[in-house]
């Protein structure tokens, strides 16, 4: 009681060109079509660190182009 979650989502259906990955699964890269722009970079070294860069964002209604790599925005 008292708090209050707003959730976004956007979903796109894409050719499987737009999302690579390796056969280890410590890379994967995106580049999904409109309404998103950029391009988003997963990392995962051999000591488990993770990282998730690029410029990869989307708009949504009040919020404009939100980055999706930003190591400080929330994703579940």
């Amino acid at each position: 009681m008292g708090s209050l979650g707003v959730f976004r989502g956007v979903f796109v259906n894409a050719p499987p060109a737009t999302f690579a990955f390796d056969d280890a699964l410590s890379f994967a890269g995106v580049t999904p079509p409109p309404p998103f722009s950029g391009s988003g970079s997963f990392q995962r070294a051999a000591t488990g660190a993770k990282s998730w860069t690029g410029s990869l964002a989307v708009s949504f209604p009040g919020a404009l182009n939100v980055p999706l790599t930003d190591p400080a925005s929330k994703r579940s």
